[in-house]
């Protein structure tokens, strides 16, 4: 676990966890190493990859309101 998780409730900790693996798994499926010197693109990417990782923490926290 992260230290931050220390500082954090589980569910807390849960959705930043969710949020950091879908911001991966979005930004490695946009990246292309051609592009790696346009910072405009990675920046397209990142905000992309970042709405993502908000849509699983949201999901993280809908689904602990639910239970």
């Amino acid at each position: 676990m992260d230290t931050i998780d220390m500082y954090m409730t589980e569910i807390e900790a849960r959705g930043e966890h969710a949020f950091r693996e879908a911001y991966y798994i979005e930004y490695m499926r946009l990246f292309d190493s051609t592009y790696v010197n346009d910072h405009q693109r990675q920046e397209f990417w990142s905000a992309l990859a970042h709405q993502a990782g908000k849509l699983a923490r949201e999901r993280v926290f809908t689904a602990q309101a639910a239970a």
